[in-house]
């Protein structure tokens, strides 16, 4: 009989995690290790640069959770490095970016890239639901007052003019119809709008799967699309030189990198071709081989000749393509407002009209009335 070992088995994450403190956001955690590394660069002992932040960001869990890496260094004896390392709260691609340091130089300036790259994360994202909310409230606002006026306002002025047995005009029966057409189909997008946003807080974006998806689906949304992509690529591209010139290999560098781009669908394709990588020795710089990313990265990687020059490359052009994503986001912004508007106006000249041909039609009845 022979004995088998059994695999270990992994503990499902918990549904709820209680901690102590605000849970911090990305640019909470890019503060603290900001501050981090400032306390570092003053010659302040590492503990105790440690347990200084931590009591500087006590009423978020990253204090609590640097005050006890701090406490363990003391204790225990572990680095820096294996202390921020094994700080969860943090995200994966700044704690592989940590642990990959060889020198304390070398650890206090990948703590300074770290925090670039925490406080970069979902930026993007961010600044288009910004942009997006001024307009979606106006567009509301305005199909709310239509759905008003076509219910409420409209119909009653006509049953008020039938007393004087004036003529409903056909624009306006023609224009009722096609509004109650649309209030429905609008109801409908609203109300799907709704449960998916409801499906999504409770359940889709724990599916890195259906994460992946939806961020397929936006790459190729117009305007929208390409600046998540460049915006993507570009810290991708960061992540790469930093962690490549750290001494990390490429397969680790891939990974790692694609973990803290920020955008699923790249993360899926960059992992997808780390596993190539391994099984079938595909070169590294294939990963770009993919409509995922800009026609411009593809050529000029897949160009590359060797590790090096493919780290100047990336070097090189993440500025490049963070900047283009800048001005793609200022001319959508730019964009955004005056369509909307002109749709706002053009909105309520039609249920004006809707108002103003019935009040005409009752003219000659009323003549009529003033001359019996």
């Amino acid at each position: 009989m022979t004995a088998t070992v059994e695999e270990p088995k992994t503990k499902r994450k918990p549904l709820i995690t209680f901690t102590r403190g605000k849970r911090a956001d990305p640019d909470t955690l890019a503060r603290s290790l900001r501050a981090l590394s400032l306390q570092l660069s003053l010659s302040t002992s590492e503990h105790s640069a440690l347990r200084s932040v931590g009591e500087d960001f006590k009423k978020y869990d990253i204090g609590h959770k640097y005050i006890k890496a701090s406490d363990d260094m003391f204790q225990n004896g572990i680095t820096l490095t294996d202390a921020l390392a094994g700080i969860e709260t943090l995200p994966l691609i700044s704690r592989k970016l940590i642990a990959s340091s060889q020198t304390s130089s070398q650890l206090y300036g990948n703590i300074r890239s770290a925090s670039n790259m925490v406080s970069d994360a979902k930026g993007v994202k961010k600044r288009i639901v910004s942009a997006l909310i001024p307009s979606a409230f106006n567009l509301a606002m305005t199909l709310a007052f239509l759905f008003v006026a076509v219910n409420f306002i409209i119909p009653k002025m006509i049953e008020a003019f039938s007393n004087f047995h004036a003529e409903t005009p056909a624009t306006t029966i023609a224009l009722l119809a096609i509004a109650g057409v649309l209030k429905w189909v609008v109801i409908a997008i609203t109300a799907g709008s709704l449960l998916f946003a409801l499906w999504w807080t409770a359940f889709g974006r724990r599916s890195e799967r259906f994460r992946t998806i939806m961020d397929r689906v936006l790459i190729r949304v117009p305007f929208i699309g390409e600046i998540l992509m460049y915006s993507a690529v570009s810290r991708l591209f960061s992540n790469l030189a930093l962690n490549l010139r750290a001494g990390l290999s490429e397969i680790e560098a891939l990974e790692s990198s694609a973990s803290g781009c920020g955008n699923d669908a790249i993360r899926a394709v960059c992992t997808k071709h780390t596993k190539v990588m391994l099984s079938e020795g595909a070169l590294f710089k294939g990963f770009v081989d993919s409509k995922v990313f800009p026609l411009s990265a593809r050529q000029l990687v897949l160009a590359s000749a060797t590790s090096h020059q493919a780290i100047e490359l990336f070097e090189g052009y993440a500025p490049e393509y963070q900047e283009e994503s800048r001005r793609m986001m200022d001319s959508f912004s730019k964009t955004l407002e005056p369509t909307v508007g002109a749709f706002t106006q053009i909105a309520m000249g039609v249920i004006i009209l809707m108002v103003m041909f019935p009040i005409f039609s009752i003219y000659p009845a009323i003549l009529n009335i003033g001359g019996m």
